[in-house]
């Protein structure tokens, strides 16, 4: 009885452990597998040296191998417009007779001006006069006074090479003003001769007096000078 109760338990236990320990082939795992083509590899580069790479040079890009875009036919053209170039015309020179002016003069001053004048001024004013001062007005010069000036200083006059060229000579007459102080401080021409003019006032301006006298006292006048021009 024991043994065949051994036997009984030995088949069943041989039945179970069996199919658990006895190894198996697994099923296959399900995965994924790329189908991908592959492009041939690139040919090696031909050598410098060799005939085909000399044989086959590169085409160059021209007008006729390129694509042309299709335009439709309604389309409308834009184009820039060309403008023609005008030509550069030299600028027109005033003739030699009717150019003013004097190489001393201000590059801003009127042609009929004085060197020396002020911006601003009268044409025909007193030398080193006031702005907004009048023409003919010579503050407190007199007329009449008891003792004439006396000329101190009176160089000669510098010819104009235009009129030393020319053989012009002559007396150019001048009005002068003489200050206080025995300066010219106003000179224009009233007896003139063109070229000599400029050289003439020029001059007077020059002259140094002793003043004239009235009661005693220096008083400013007006004179008149006589400016000779000479050719030695």
């Amino acid at each position: 009885m024991p043994a065949s109760i051994a036997l009984h338990l030995l088949i069943i236990s041989a039945l179970v452990l069996v199919p658990i320990l006895w190894p198996s082939e697994l099923p296959p795992t399900p995965g994924i597998r790329v189908m991908m083509d592959l492009p041939p590899p690139p040919p090696p580069p031909l050598s410098l040296g060799n005939d085909r790479a000399k044989a086959q040079p590169s085409q160059p890009v021209t007008p006729d191998n390129t694509k042309k875009v299709e335009r439709p036919k309604d389309e409308p053209q834009f184009t820039m417009p060309r403008e023609e170039p005008k030509p550069i015309e030299p600028e027109a020179k005033l003739p030699a007779m009717e150019q003013q002016g004097s190489p001393d003069g201000d590059p801003n001053g009127v042609p009929t001006g004085m060197i020396g004048g002020v911006q601003g001024g009268v044409e025909g004013g007193v030398l080193g006069g006031q702005v907004g001062g009048c023409i003919g007005c010579f503050g407190d010069a007199v007329v009449d006074y008891d003792r004439d000036p006396r000329i101190v200083r009176q160089p000669r006059p510098i010819y104009p090479a235009d009129a030393a060229v020319k053989r012009i000579e002559g007396v150019v007459v001048v009005e002068i003003i003489i200050d206080k102080e025995g300066r010219v401080v106003h000179a224009r021409v009233i007896e003139s001769i063109p070229l000599l003019d400029q050289a003439a006032l020029q001059n007077v301006r020059e002259w140094v007096f002793v003043p004239a006298m009235k009661d005693g006292r220096p008083v400013t006048i007006k004179a008149t000078a006589e400016v000779k021009f000479r050719l030695l």
